[in-house]
Order: C-alpha cells, then sequence, then structure tokens
C-alpha cells in the first residue's frame, strides 16, 4: 500500500537498506493520489491524480538514487509473485485486504512473513502483527471465532466507535498525519528487531497516542486460535 502507512513506511524501509545491493523494493498500490490524500500523506500537490505507486517510487528514486524501487500498479490478488519477496508489509490499513492477505499466506502454505501494520479508530493507537508459519496466530486470530462472539476483538484496545466523515460519495475515517507516522514508528521497531535478532517478537504490539482513551493491550506473541477459520482448520 502506498497511502498515508505505506508513504511513511517507505522512506523508512529504504533508510534501512530495501532496495540495496541485490535486493528491491516493490511498492504495491492501484490507486490514484487525491486530494483528500494530501492531509496525511508524504507526497504534495505535484502527485495529485498519479498513481500512487508510481509517484511515490518516483520520490524515492529521485532521494536515493542507488536504491532500486519498483512500482506495481496492481490490487495484491493479482500478483502471483507476492511472497517471493523476504517479507511482505500490509500498510494498506484496510482489514478486507488484510484478511485476503492473510488467506493467500496460509493457502499457498509458505513461510514467508507479513507484517501487518495498523491505524486504529481516529488514529487513537496503532498496532503491527507479524505473521509467519502455523504455529502462533495469523491475523484472522485476532478475532473470536465463536458463534456468540463471531468477529468481535479478542484484544479490544478501542474504548468508543471511531467517528466516521462523509466526503461526496465516500466515506473515510479521519486521523491526523500523527497516526500514520506513529504507525510507520511502530513497523519500523519491528523492522529494527527483525534485522538485529531475527526475532520480530513480540509479534503484536500497541502503541497509543499519549492522551487517548484506550484499553491496555499487552505487547505479545498471540496463540493460535483453535476455531480460527483461517488457519484452525489445520494441525500445526
Amino acid at each position: 500500500g502506498a497511502g498515508a502507512i505505506g508513504s511513511h513506511v517507505a522512506p523508512g524501509l529504504i533508510r534501512l537498506g530495501a532496495g540495496t545491493g541485490c535486493g528491491q523494493l516493490d511498492i504495491v498500490d492501484p490507486d490514484l493520489m487525491m486530494p483528500e490524500n494530501l492531509g496525511r500523506h508524504t507526497l504534495g500537490y505535484p502527485s495529485l491524480f498519479k498513481r500512487k505507486a508510481e509517484a511515490l517510487s518516483a520520490e524515492l528514486t529521485r532521494q536515493f538514487p542507488f536504491s532500486k524501487v519498483r512500482p506495481r500498479v496492481a490490487n495484491v490478488q493479482d500478483l502471483r509473485d507476492l511472497f517471493r519477496a523476504d517479507l511482505v508489509i500490509d500498510a494498506t490499513g484496510e482489514e478486507i485486504i488484510s484478511e485476503l492477505i492473510n488467506a493467500m499466506r496460509l493457502e499457498r502454505e509458505i513461510d514467508t512473513p507479513v507484517l501487518h501494520v495498523r491505524i486504529r479508530g481516529n488514529g487513537e493507537c496503532v498496532q503491527t502483527f507479524w505473521a509467519q508459519g502455523r504455529e502462533l496466530a495469523c491475523f484472522r486470530c485476532l478475532l473470536q471465532a465463536d458463534h456468540k462472539n463471531y468477529r468481535q476483538e479478542r484484544f479490544p484496545v478501542l474504548k468508543a466507535e471511531p467517528q466516521r466523515k462523509q466526503l461526496a460519495c465516500s466515506g473515510f475515517t479521519p486521523y491526523a498525519v500523527s497516526a500514520p507516522m506513529s504507525a510507520a514508528a511502530l513497523c519500523i521497531e519491528v523492522m529494527v528487531d527483525w534485522l538485529s535478532t531475527g526475532n520480530p517478537s513480540p509479534r503484536f504490539r500497541t502503541a497509543p497516542s499519549a492522551n487517548a482513551e484506550v484499553y491496555t493491550v499487552k505487547n505479545q506473541d498471540v496463540r493460535r486460535l483453535e476455531t480460527c477459520p483461517a488457519c484452525g482448520s489445520k494441525d500445526v
């Protein structure tokens, strides 16, 4: 994703060495840069109505000309080579896409890790979740699967429903630019742990903003949910 979260994550990855040597940083996003994106994106007016993946890749190449950055204007489900990477970062901020990527990872039975990065509510907190293998939880395991509590959060963090706004024919969840910046910072923190020690634990991390009214959620390695409809049907 090359939206608000991805636009802040990508420069951090470049600064960690992504795209150098034999490596390459792929940025996947089919969408256009629209006026409503300007308030929380790293790109500005010169990128309006351009493909986000192409505009962000061009800006990163301008700043870091020796790094290899490839834009991919495509939907993630159409990329057959998605999991040939060393790491897939889901910075889409869309739960339906996150569950799709999770399902693709499990169905193909590969060991490529996926780092999900998301903003909760109106920016009250940000979260990362590292999914790899079947021994521990998958992304869908963060929601209950029993009939009584179906799709309720196992680790609730928000005390109130997020506010939604309407712009023309589309709705959106408003949050300040500090939210994607915080999400990117937490993502990079996980990356540093993984690169320096080989261990991304704790795989599930939550970072609330200073004055947010949220429940405390412990940073932890989440156990697999046996009744999970995505990963619970197969043995470890």
